[in-house]
C-alpha cells in the first residue's frame, strides 16, 4: 500500500478536505487541535490497538464504504465521465487493502491539517506556479473561515464541511 500511496501523491499531488464552521479566528484553534487530537488517537490505534479498536475502526469504516461510497459509485458508473475515470475499478478493490492504506497514511504521517485564517497564512500556502492551496503530504486538512471562502482554489477537494451558523436579524 505505502508504495501506491506514494505513486498517487507524486501524480495527483495529494487530496484536500476544508473543514469551515466559523469566521472567528480564535475558533479555529480549537477546531485544529480537535482534528489533530483526532488524528492522533487514529494513529495510536492503528499502531498499538488498544483494546482492540483496531477492529471497531474498520468495521466502522467497512460500513460507510458500503453503505455510502460504494451506492456512490453505482450512480457514477451512469455517468458519461465514467468510462474516463480512474474510479472505473473501485468495485475490484478489496476493502481489508483500502483500510491497510489508510492505516499506511497515518503511519507514515501523511496527513496534515493546516489553519489558514489570514491573508499572510493563504500567501504562505499558495503555490505560486499554479495559484491553488499546496498540497504537501496525501491528505491535507484546510481549516479556516472567511479567508477560504475568498476564491481560493483547493484541488482534489474530497471532504468539506460547513457548518456556520447564519446570522439571525
Amino acid at each position: 500500500p505505502i508504495r501506491l500511496l506514494n505513486a498517487v501523491k507524486s501524480r495527483l499531488g495529494g487530496f484536500s478536505a476544508m473543514i469551515h464552521t466559523s469566521t472567528q479566528i480564535e475558533i479555529h484553534k480549537y477546531q485544529t487541535e480537535l482534528v489533530e487530537s483526532y488524528l492522533t488517537t487514529c494513529r495510536n490505534v492503528v499502531e498499538n490497538n488498544p483494546e482492540n479498536l483496531k477492529d471497531r475502526i474498520k468495521a466502522k469504516l467497512q460500513h460507510y464504504f458500503t453503505h455510502s461510497i460504494l451506492p456512490s459509485f453505482e450512480l457514477f458508473k451512469e455517468h458519461p465521465a465514467y468510462r474516463q475515470s480512474q474510479l472505473k475499478n473501485l468495485d475490484r478493490v478489496n476493502f481489508d487493502f483500502i483500510f491497510e492504506c489508510y492505516c499506511q497514511v497515518l503511519r507514515a504521517d501523511h496527513v496534515r491539517v493546516f489553519k489558514i485564517n489570514s491573508d499572510a497564512q493563504i500567501e504562505a500556502r499558495i503555490d505560486p506556479g499554479s495559484g491553488e492551496l499546496r498540497r504537501e503530504v496525501l491528505a491535507n486538512i484546510y481549516i479556516g473561515g472567511q479567508s477560504l471562502d475568498r476564491g481560493i482554489t483547493i484541488q482534489r477537494l474530497l471532504g468539506f464541511f460547513y457548518g456556520r451558523e447564519p446570522k439571525i436579524a
